[in-house]
Order: structure tokens, then C-alpha cells, then sequence
């Protein structure tokens, strides 16, 4: 039987958009996201994150203006006890006033999340599988050979079996 962590974090009231705080820093889950977006400056991703250059480059769109080239960073990211490992992280600095972070929810395939918007307590909540189904999360971008940008999320259980889901960037 699949068995579940379960993490419940309070979405600020003060947005319509769902937005939830990690330490200090504004998240906004956009369930619209290919990508997940740093709003600050890349010194400060480095600094907070000790993100890692990937090279690669993507044009990012949605933003109310043409597509603007970003440089993509691989970050670690812990929401509570959970770290998603190579979470792949564009940089465009003032893209978005109401967060920090734009997270994709790619990030959470295999797992269940709800925004809970009934009554004043306005929840995110995330189920994850426990270690003894699942024990590893990584994330990462790849390139295939007509240059599209493949985002892929990979977790490995422990008997052994792996399964990597892939999404087209566009």
C-alpha cells in the first residue's frame, strides 16, 4: 500500500494567484509554468541556492512581452522536509512583482497537491510518497537533437525500478 507525507502550507491571503512563503521568499505555483522562474537577481540565486550554470539558455514567454532569452540554473529546492533535487530555474529579474520564485508544478508529478481556497483557511497541500515508495527526485532539462528543451522528472524506488516522465518545452 502507497503511503503519503503530507504537507499543508497556508497560501497568502493577500494574493488571488496561489502563493505560499518558503523562509522568507514569495512562491507562486503556476499551474500554467513550463518553467519555473527566479524573479531576483542571479547573484542572489547563487547565494541563497548555490545554483549551478547549466550553459543553456531559454526563451521564456508569457510575461506580456516578447520571449526573452534566460539563462537556466539548477537549484536544489526544500519545501518543508522535501527537497526536489535539479530543479531547472530561468532567470528574469523583475519578471513578476508578486513573487520571488514562479514555480512550475512539474515539480510535483508523482504527488498529489490541491489548493485548498474554501473558508479563511486557505491551504496548499502536497502528498508525496514515503521513502519506503519513493526515495529520490530529480529534475533536470535536456536537449534533444532538434534542440527542443525536454523537461523530465525522474524518481527511483527502492526496489530498484525507475521511471522518468518527460515534458516538451516549447
Amino acid at each position: 500500500m502507497l503511503t503519503m507525507n503530507k504537507i499543508a502550507l497556508p497560501l497568502d491571503g493577500n494574493y488571488i494567484r496561489p502563493t505560499i512563503r518558503i523562509g522568507t521568499m514569495k512562491v507562486l505555483i503556476d499551474t500554467g509554468a513550463i518553467v519555473s522562474v527566479w524573479t531576483q537577481s542571479e547573484e542572489n540565486l547563487i547565494r541563497l541556492f548555490h545554483a549551478k550554470d547549466t550553459k543553456l539558455s531559454y526563451d521564456l514567454k508569457g510575461f506580456h512581452d516578447m520571449p526573452v532569452k534566460c539563462k537556466i540554473y539548477m537549484i536544489h529546492l526544500t519545501i518543508e522536509k522535501v527537497t526536489f533535487y535539479h530543479v531547472p530555474i530561468a532567470v528574469k529579474k523583475n519578471a513578476d512583482e508578486v513573487a520571488d520564485i514562479i514555480l512550475t508544478p512539474y515539480i510535483f508529478m508523482g504527488c498529489r497537491y490541491t489548493f485548498d481556497v474554501i473558508g479563511k483557511l486557505r491551504m496548499f497541500q502536497l502528498e508525496i510518497p514515503n521513502k519506503e515508495n519513493w526515495f529520490h527526485r530529480e529534475i533536470g532539462l535536456k536537449v534533444d537533437s532538434f534542440g527542443n528543451y525536454r523537461l523530465y522528472v525522474q524518481s527511483e524506488s527502492t526496489d530498484d525500478s525507475c521511471k522518468e516522465n518527460e515534458i516538451v518545452i516549447e
